[in-house]
This record gives structure tokens, sequence and C-alpha cells, in this order.
């Protein structure tokens, strides 16, 4: 209430009193959602939180539409009357006196919108235009348009919406995941003002071709043991602007674009690293990267890189072999295009186009006919010079000839020699090659690595200590077959076989995993009963440029379990690495006569750096590991184990691809192991069950009894690569990579 005073004092009567409150807000926020044909749903926030209650209206074509029935208790409700017009909704905050706040609202506009295309490619980047009829005679600002693909939103930068017909671009990335059919959503954000969104969306099925960006290489002529100077051209065929990385920290550092010197067998024999902050399309951005923006249907050529060419750098395929003697190469042709090859046929020829002579001989058919997308035929070559050749380096070609492919010719180069002597010269690297130390100096290989050869005919050794460079040479080797014996301080021994040529140096690049994990196990004997716990725990490397997956805990005992049992539990699995672990692989145990496993939820493909995820799983009984109690028919102890594989493979900044595992176990044992066995007075043997979903199996025993494995080996440890093909277990090489010469068309 108020009252007035004059200037002599004299006051009048009090006002009439009214309730005013100075802290009722209007709602701070203010959402409006449509999907498809279904009805608007309006919801709301506000910070008071003693609120009586909230008061909606609607306008619609100038007519205020109020029902008492549309008084909400909550902060959202759906307008059930909506029929395809223009409405605004205000919302007014009432609290327990009945004052109101002042009215915020919301304008659900008329718009009509549809992808201009509903195709799009994979491998390049694709421009989604989304066409717009604004009919709601009002300008809209701050609108948006998104496309989702598979999980990935791709939004278009702001714009203010005229009325009428308009055009907004959306940049979507052409993944090589994306189905040939695959389901998306189509977005119109608009954010009037702050605190306040409309979301109109629209599903559609998008139809999904393939195209690629066209990178072409170009050299100087490479010399073995100097340096050559290499670059590219990459054309944009896509129908957005593209942007690649060539340097960091203000142009530094090098960039994310490099160039790898392979030989016919797939091994690295130099990297080189493109480092460029000036040129045409080249701009260097706020956060220091300096990258070359591509416009579609243009192309970028980066500055010429200089490489080292190692003095045993191969053209395509090198060999050596004595008179009357014999040797067999392979080479195997792929066709990585879109379409097949057509009418292949291979010929033999020498350095100036005539047939080869009759020494050098094709084992494969020389008629190949049609080579299929991603199909492969190996190409067998054979070299047996008889003694009236000439020694020396010898120059022939492979020609392959296709009706709609260019002509290729793939370099021969045997050596003939009478001496039986060759060299090999190894290249040793880890997940640190390719990075860079301390110094902020390229680590070009693995040092100090130890290489032990030893000749599989006379068993004489030689030996090798890595350089810089990751390299050791070995020199006046008597030609034939070699074991050799890696290793290297905190790495895991690397073993294989190599072929020593005469007249010829043969190059072989290993990577020598490094030990990220190391897995302790100790058995702990419980108290009276003869029952056993294994415990397992790891210790681990963080922070490196690799994936370091673990399965925490790493191991489980079981309960005691009846048939009909059922166990829920779960796992987490987490990437301490810096490096996304891809190809993630997490198999259900294999069911067996006592337990049935399930895992409960989808596994990811990958795990990022640093992510974790949980996985739950159930283990029903089906027959009780301690039946010979149930069925009173005695019997010993017994150690019951099953494993879980996980694997996952990664790329280490070299290029190389490198395999990682870990395993989550379930172990249990019981029974009883004294007394004597047949009046010998002897311990009977626990008996071990076992088998399935990972690998060797352990069985804890009483303390006095050895630890028994049926397969005769311990637990492999955490990491170790495993070679499925014969191929690669002769090479030493993991899964994945090609066999000796491939060569891809």
């Amino acid at each position: 209430m108020v009252t007035a005073v004059d200037a002599v004092g004299n006051e009048s009567l009090p006002s009439n009193s009214f309730y005013l409150n100075f802290d009722l807000l209007p709602i701070s926020s203010l959402t409006l959602v449509r999907e498809d044909n279904e009805k608007p749903q309006i919801s709301w926030s506000h910070p008071a939180s003693d609120l009586l209650r909230y008061e909606p209206s609607i306008k619609s074509q100038d007519q205020e539409i109020f029902d008492t029935s549309l008084l909400p208790d909550s902060t959202s409700f759906i307008d059930q009357g909506y029929t395809d017009d223009e409405r605004t909704y205000t919302l007014v905050a009432v609290d327990q006196n009945s004052a109101k706040s002042m009215g915020r609202a919301i304008t659900l506009p008329k718009l009509a919108f549809v992808p201009e295309s509903f195709s799009i490619k994979r491998g390049i980047m694709n421009r989604v235009n989304v066409l717009v009829d604004n009919l709601s005679g009002k300008i809209l600002n701050s609108l948006t348009a998104s496309l989702t693909l598979n999980g990935r939103e791709h939004t278009s930068t702001p714009m203010t919406l005229p009325v009428g017909a308009s055009s907004i671009p959306v940049i979507v990335g052409g993944y090589s995941d994306l189905n040939d059919f695959q389901a998306a959503s189509l977005t119109l954000d608009s954010i009037p003002n702050p605190g306040e969104k409309i979301s109109i969306i629209r599903h559609h099925t998008m139809e999904v071709g393939d195209a690629m960006l066209k990178l072409t290489l170009f050299n100087e002529p490479f010399l073995r043991g100097g340096l050559g100077k290499i670059w590219f051209e990459l054309e944009n065929t896509g129908a957005a602007q593209i942007e690649i990385v060539t340097a960091q920290n203000s142009g530094t550092a090098p960039g994310q674009a490099g160039f790898f010197l392979e030989d016919t067998m797939d091994n690295v024999l130099s990297t080189a690293s493109l480092q460029q902050a000036l040129g045409d399309k080249v701009i260097t951005l706020a956060n220091k990267q300096t990258v070359a923006r591509i416009p579609a249907g243009t192309s970028f050529i980066c500055d010429p890189v200089e490489m080292f060419i190692p003095a045993n750098a191969p053209d395509h395929v090198e060999t050596g072999v004595a008179h009357e003697d014999i040797v067999t190469e392979s080479i195997t042709l792929s066709n990585k295009g879109l379409a097949d090859l057509a009418d292949v046929f291979l010929t033999l020829i020498d350095g100036t186009g005539k047939p080869a002579p009759d020494w050098v001989r094709l084992n494969t058919p020389a008629d190949l006919s049609t080579l299929a997308v991603g199909d492969g035929r190996e190409v067998s070559i054979s070299f047996l010079p008889g003694s009236d050749t000439a020694q020396g380096s010898k120059v022939f070609y492979l020609s392959v000839t296709s009706s709609n492919y260019p002509a290729t010719n793939i370099g021969l180069y045997p050596t003939i020699t009478s001496s039986g002597i060759g060299n090999a010269l190894f290249k040793l690297s880890d997940i640190y090659t390719g990075t860079f130390n301390a110094k902020n100096e390229l680590i070009r290989g693995l040092a100090d690595g130890k290489i032990t050869l030893q000749n599989e005919a006379t068993l004489s050794s030689h030996t090798a200590t890595t350089d810089s460079l990751g390299q050791a040479l070995f020199e006046d080797l008597t030609a034939g077959p070699y074991k050799c014996r890696i290793t290297a301080n905190a790495h895991q021994e690397y073993t294989g076989r190599v072929w020593i040529r005469p007249g010829i140096t043969v190059g072989k690049e290993v990577f020598l995993e490094y030990n990220l994990v190391t897995v302790e196990w100790e058995v702990n004997e419980i108290t009276i009963e003869d029952k056993y716990e294994i415990i397992l725990s790891a210790t681990f490397e963080t922070d490196v440029p690799a994936p370091v997956v673990l399965a925490e805990p790493l191991s489980i005992t079981l309960p005691n379990m009846e048939k009909g049992d059922v166990f829920l539990g779960e796992f987490t699995l987490i990437n301490y690495g810096l490096i996304r672990a891809d190809n993630l692989s997490i198999p259900v145990p294999k069911s067996d006569a006592n337990f049935q496993y399930e895992i409960l939820t989808g596994i990811p493909d990958s795990l990022e750096a640093k992510q974790r995820i949980t996985i739950p799983y159930r283990i029903t009984c089906l027959l009780s590991l301690d039946r010979d109690e149930e069925d009173d028919t005695g019997g010993g102890c017994y150690t019951y184990q099953k494993c879980m594989p996980i694997t996952y493979y990664y790329y280490c900044a070299n290029g190389q691809l490198s395999r990682g595992s870990t395993r989550h176990c379930f172990y249990k044992s019981g029974g009883s192991c004294g007394g004597s066995a047949s009046g010998s007075g002897s311990t009977p043997s626990p008996t071990v069950i076992s088998g399935g979903g990972g690998g060797g199996t352990s069985s804890p025993a009483p303390a006095y009894t050895p630890i028994i494995s049926t397969d005769q080996k311990c637990l492999p440890k955490p990491g170790a690569t495993e070679c499925k093909s014969d191929t690669c277990k002769a090479s030493g090489q993991n899964p994945g990579r090609h066999g000796q010469g491939d060569l891809v068309l």
C-alpha cells in the first residue's frame, strides 16, 4: 500500500493494496518439436520450483484457442488439435497466489522441405541440397538443416530463411559403412530467440553408391642409396570442398599426408611426410593447422618431398639364382577397381620387348580371362639359368594386358651368379616408428634390436644389432634358408625364416610388438576345503601410440551353482592407449555340458582412445560341477576354466597393421582331493574341465601338486598375435598382410 505526503506534512489515506511477485520470471526455455505427421510437442522449463501451474494458449490464424483441459501438470504437452496450420504457443507461469508471469511465445512455421536428391556416394564428400518452401509469410532467423545417417549428423551453416523457395546445402561424408539403402533423418532447426528452439523432422531413405577421389603419384628417377623426390596430385571428384592437413604447428611440423615406399611383399622400405605451409590453395587456420582446401572438381598438387631410397630397394621383383639351379617367385595380381578386368593375358618379355629366353618360365596359364572386382590371382615365375648363361643382373618384365585396362609391365630382376653368396638387410619397427621423440626428431625404426641368423643346413650363426634407422646388414651369407630370432628390450620376441638368394641383398622388415600389458597370475588355496582361486593381475602401459585394451577384471571365480541357476555379471573393457582399437571382436564363449554363456548387449566395432564400455553377460548352469557329490558317488577335485578372447586391430604411425588382444576368464574349482587312491596312499589328480573360447588352459590343484595343463601350454601373454595362415606362419608376419610379391592393379 502507498500514501502521499504534501510539503507541509499532510498525509493521504492509504491506497488500495495489490500482490506483486517481482521474482516471478517468464518461462526460461521453450522447445517445439514436430516429427513427420505426428502432432507438435511443446516442452519448457522454469527456474522456480514452487509454482502452482502453467497456462498455455494457442493462436491459429488470428484466432485464440484456450481450453482448461490443456492446463498441464508437467512441463510439456502435445497439441492434439493441430491441423497442419501455423500456430503460436504462449506459456505463462502461475505462482501459489495466482500471480502470472509474462508470457513467452513460440511459433511453429508452415514449411515444406525435401532433399533435392535421394542418393549419395561413398568415398567422396557429397553435397545434398535441401529444398525449402517457407509458407509462413515471415523471415525465419538462425535456421539450419541437418541430415543424419548411421548415427552421424551433418549440419549446414546457420542462415536467414526468406519467404518462398530456398535451397540449403548440407555437406555429407561418404563413409564406407553406409548401407546401399540407408535410413536418414532430415531436420530443420530454428532458434528464433535465445532459449527457444523449433525442430521439424522428416525421415527418408537414401540410396548409396560408390565413388573415389583420384590420386596420382609422380616422382623423379629413384637411385638406390640416395634421395629421390616424390609428390602427388589429388583431384576432388566429389560435390563439396575437402581439406587435407599439409602441416601442423604453424607449418613447423609435418601434416597428416605422407609417402611409403614398399617392396612387392608390402615391406615398408622408407617413409616421408608432407610438410607444406605455402602454395596455391594452402592456408593456415587459427588452430595452427595448415590445410589445402580443394574445391569440388579441382585438383591440388603438393610440393615435392625428398625420400631416402635404401640401397636394397627392389624394383618390383628382385631375386638371385646360381647356374644350374632354380628359383621360383610369385606375384599376386589384385583387382582393386570398381569393374571386372577383362581378357587378362600374361607375357614374359626382356628389356627390349622381345620374348624372354626359355630359362625364364611362366608357371601360370597365360590366359587369365577375367579378374573380378576384389579378386586376386597368383602368378608363378621360375628362373633356371644354364651354365652358359652370362653372370650378372638381368632385366625382364611380366607384361599384363587387358581389353579394358592399360598394359602394365612388372619388372623382374634376377641376378645370375656362381658364388652362392648373398646378403640380408633387416629393418625393425614398432609402435613408435613414424612418431617423434622428445627432441621432435622422427623415429625411423627400432634401434638396438638384436638379430640372430642360423643357417638351417650348417647351423652356423650370425648376430647383428640394429642402428638408429632400425636397420642391420648381414653380408657374405651362404645362400639358403635361415632361421631368425629377433629380440629387443620391452618387446615381444620374433622368430621366423628368411631365404638368402645368391648375388642379391634380401630385404626383410619385421614389426616387433611392444609389451603393452604383462599379466601375472597366482593360485590361492582356500583353507580346509580343496578349493582354489585364480587371481589375474595386469601391469600395462598408458598414453602410448597404440590401443591398450584391458578387461577389468581379467577373471572371476564362479559361485557354487546348481542346474537351472543363473549368474548375471559384467566386466569393463577399457582402452588405456592413445589410438582407437578397430575391428573389435568379443565372441560368445561356446556353451558346454555345464554352462550356457550369453552376452547381453551389442558389441561396437571400435573402442576409442580412453573409452570404456561395460559388457553384461549371463551364465546358466546346465549341469552342476559338483554333480558327483550330488549323486553321492564321491569323486575327486576339479578345476573349470572358460575364457572369452577379445581381439582388435590398429594401424601404427608408420602404417603397420597390428593386432592386440585381452581376455576375460571364468574359473571354478571344488570337490575333494584328500584321501588315498586304491590304497596306495597317493593323492588323486584333479579333474580338469576346460574348453573352447580362449586357447590354452591351466588347472590349479593342491599346493603340493604341480599345475596341470591339458595341452601342455602356459597361459599366453595378452596381446600376442596368432598367425592363422601357413604363409604368414612361415614368414612370421601378422595375418592380413599380402603374400610375397603382391601387386595391386
